[in-house]
């Protein structure tokens, strides 16, 4: 017979686990982290507000002016009168693919105040609303077969 050896086996050390420090450091952690999402997140909407911002976005009314009429030259005089007046920006003239008897003013935005803030201005009383996200300008003006009635052409 075969005699073996026996190994004594040494008993497992215990490894010491110095938790103070682990909470302290998990506490340091989440403290940074706390200052950091309070740095970028809170801070810049409490001290640097973007209330002028919106305010210019929301006073500025982008248009599109439409001939909806045989007549030439009428979206050229509504584009040159609208941006005679001050927050008015004409970004598209042209002709309308269709002739209407009747001309109104769609509102292109949730924002009422840019239609109202044209019929003031023109005296068109006709507005629709045709919410479009993909839209470019809040307020698309389409000049009918009435358009002497309406500003700048009744002088």
């Amino acid at each position: 017979m075969v005699q073996r050896k026996r190994r004594s086996v040494k008993p497992l050390q215990k490894v010491s686990v110095n938790t103070k420090k682990i909470f302290k450091g998990a506490v340091i952690i989440c403290g940074v982290a706390l200052v950091l999402w309070i740095s970028f997140v809170i801070l810049p909407g409490f001290f640097f507000s973007n209330e002028s911002e919106e305010k210019d976005s929301v006073s500025i009314t982008t248009v599109e002016v439409l001939n909806g009429t045989d007549a030439e030259g009428i979206a050229a005089e509504m584009t040159e009168f609208l941006r005679s007046n001050n927050g008015i920006d004409v970004l598209v003239t042209g002709n309308s693919d269709y002739t209407v008897p009747e001309t109104i003013i769609i509102a292109r935005d949730k924002n009422v105040q840019h239609g109202n803030k044209i019929s003031e201005l023109t005296g068109i009383t006709t507005i629709t609303y045709d919410y479009v996200t993909e839209s470019t300008v809040n307020v698309t003006i389409i000049l009918g077969g009435d358009y002497k009635k309406y500003k700048p052409f009744n002088k």
